[in-house]
């Protein structure tokens, strides 16, 4: 009957500590020298664990160092390192650890340096892009539609639609319009000398 109640007080005096998101790099056997980060959350059964977390904490980091990445996910990983674990906490800090359980265990991808950098440099390429591509389609409108303003150079052409200017020709071409408006105007009159009006072409 003693044992039965002695039994029945240390079940009750049994607490559970989580420790939560714990993340230590493990090394690998596929790579030589090559860490690959675990996050997992466990969970004690014993006596007076929340006062030793810290402990505990630094018995998990010591025993799972022993461990490969690859190990620690098989059962006979997991119950390797539980039962180390308990005999560490036991020996070293004293602590009666009832059980120990793996409530998530997970591997954390390694954050890429290299990939990083050419995921910025892929968005500057594309913001770089977008900026042109208006000044593009500008210019690109500008040469397709030159303005339209009429030349002054028309304004000259002869009657046969030529686009040279010979201004001696031009000269000549007016003193010949002068001329016949004048005679047009008025007939061929004598002035009081008696001498006839005529108009020297040339000048």
């Amino acid at each position: 009957m003693k044992i039965l109640l002695c039994l029945f007080i240390s079940v009750l005096a049994l607490k559970a500590l989580v420790i939560e998101n714990f993340r230590t790099d493990l090394y690998s056997k596929s790579t030589i020298n090559a860490l690959k980060k675990i996050e997992m959350t466990l969970e004690f059964e014993g006596q007076n664990l929340e006062q030793n977390s810290a402990k505990i904490k630094d018995s998990i980091n010591t025993v799972i160092s022993s461990f490969f990445y690859e190990d620690i996910f098989t059962e006979l990983g997991k119950n390797k390192f539980k039962e180390t674990l308990i005999k560490f906490i036991n020996k070293k800090y004293k602590l009666q650890i009832k059980n120990i359980y793996f409530i998530s265990l997970n591997g954390v991808k390694e954050f890429d340096l290299e990939e990083f950098k050419r995921f910025l440099q892929n968005i500057d390429e594309k913001n770089e892009i977008k900026g042109t591509k208006p000044k593009e389609e500008i210019q690109k409108m500008q040469k397709n539609q030159p303005f339209k303003i009429k030349q002054i150079d028309t304004l000259f052409q002869d009657e046969n639609g030529s686009d040279d200017i010979n201004l001696p020709s031009l000269k000549e071409k007016l003193n010949e319009q002068i001329l016949k408006q004048l005679e047009n105007n008025q007939s061929v009159e004598k002035n009081s000398t008696g001498f006839d009006i005529k108009f020297d072409p040339t000048n």
